[in-house]
């Protein structure tokens, strides 16, 4: 996999952001903020996810295996 150069790459994502680009639901995401499976941050009334944490959060998620 090539690297993309930081300046390229998105630090953090709102909370829309986030639902977009993971496909998920904004119910789903609030939910795992809520259970503390997703880390979140205040930045003023703003809630933004770091793109570390949404990584650490997907790759934290159950395999699915199909025999």
């Amino acid at each position: 996999m090539q690297k993309v150069p930081l300046e390229n790459q998105r630090l953090s994502f709102s909370i829309n952001e986030t639902v977009a680009s993971t496909g998920l639901g904004r119910s789903s995401i609030y939910e795992a903020i809520r259970e503390g499976r997703l880390r979140a941050r205040k930045v003023g009334r703003r809630t933004v996810v770091l793109a570390a944490d949404l990584n650490d959060f997907l790759a934290s998620l159950p395999a699915l295996y199909v025999e």
